[in-house]
């Protein structure tokens, strides 16, 4: 499931002070450098400098403009979702972060022309952000548009994304720790870890570890102690014992038994 623009740009309004649209099939994200008032259904919301919204198709649009309005935006299919509720996904962003995202969706906008389907990964992005909040305020009981089955907590995907640049060196948990300023105790970050992982971090490493050095057992011809460096583990004899434990055989027979399967989900 991927977004198909149709249509993207900088659009200015405020001539009309009132203007309604309704778009069949059409999902809109807008980002906004103005106020006014969008009403969706009816249903009045605040937009504001530094705002976002996205809209899923054929919901009725009415946009309140007090003076000239500027917005970059994009209108998209998106594929696979059958059902959604004809609300607005409204958001309110810190300075920083809607720069961001605006730079990435203006980004997408002047691709679109030119090679389309970059324009859409950059749009795809953007929408993930988007859905996935961290604002300055987001109200609750948003829904997700099918975008974001699974919540993520933010401190733990910067622990996870931590530990996946790291993965080939040796990882101290307390190093790991002391080197993301979150903000938070280490026994804050360790215990939001595992409520999003089901796992404590050495857990999540080894688990990590094991995977990687499956795929590249069964996909690569890397010697076995090279393997062994690649996840962390270049004492071969540990690298044997881990993935014993958790494979239930040695590497070279894990590798003969599973060469010619596909990668999972392949």
């Amino acid at each position: 499931m991927r977004p198909t623009i149709v249509s993207t740009g900088v659009s200015v309004h405020g001539e009309f002070p009132v203007e309604h649209y309704r778009l069949a099939g059409l999902w809109c994200l807008h980002l906004y450098s103005y106020n006014a008032e969008l009403r969706v259904e009816g249903k009045a919301h605040e937009v504001r400098p530094g705002s976002s919204s996205i809209v899923p198709p054929g919901v009725d649009l009415e946009y309140r403009f007090t003076g000239r309005s500027e917005h970059v935006y994009a209108h998209f299919r998106l594929p696979g979702i059958d059902s959604v509720p004809a609300t607005a996904l409204m958001r309110y962003w810190e300075p920083a972060r809607f720069a961001a995202l605006d730079q990435a969706l203006r980004e997408a906008v002047g691709w679109f022309a030119i090679n389309p389907r970059r324009a859409e990964v950059r749009l795809w992005d953007v929408l993930w952000q988007v859905v996935d909040g961290d604002g300055s305020h987001t109200p609750t009981g948003v829904p997700q548009f099918g975008l974001d089955a699974t919540r993520v907590d933010p401190v733990a995907h910067r622990l996870q994304s931590a530990i996946e640049l790291r993965l080939a060196k040796r990882i101290r948990v307390g190093d790991l720790l002391a080197t993301l300023d979150l903000g938070l105790s280490h026994n804050q970050m360790l215990r939001r870890f595992r409520q999003q992982t089901g796992s404590s971090i050495l857990e999540y490493i080894r688990l990590r570890r094991v995977q990687r050095a499956d795929y590249l057992l069964r996909c690569t011809s890397l010697p076995v102690k090279a393997v062994a460096a690649q996840v962390g583990v270049p004492d071969l004899q540990a690298f044997n014992k881990l993935i014993r434990r958790e494979l239930g055989v040695s590497p070279r027979a894990w590798r003969e038994s599973r060469r010619e399967l596909p990668l999972d989900g392949a």
